[in-house]
């Protein structure tokens, strides 16, 4: 069984590239939802410097779920919507 803190992570990063029903419209709140609540933990893990591979994979999913956000972000502004 996994940690929830990478659970959340991986959730965070899957729903930039989901179209299911259940998230419809609200797929924005349901990544912040699941990037907040996972970063809460996993940060201050890291800071104590809890040595645990799932630290690091949920600090690796969030750091891309982040980088998806912003150059998504870069190209609405570009282009338009």
């Amino acid at each position: 069984s996994y940690p929830h803190y990478l659970r959340w992570s991986f959730l965070a990063l899957a729903l930039h590239y989901t179209s299911h029903s259940f998230y419809y419209g609200l797929e924005s709140k349901a990544i912040e939802y699941y990037a907040t609540s996972a970063r809460s933990i996993v940060v201050d893990m890291a800071a104590d410097g809890v040595p645990k591979l799932e630290v690091l994979q949920a600090l690796c999913l969030l750091s891309l779920c982040e980088q998806i956000g912003e150059s998504r972000v870069y190209m609405l502004g570009m282009f338009g919507s």
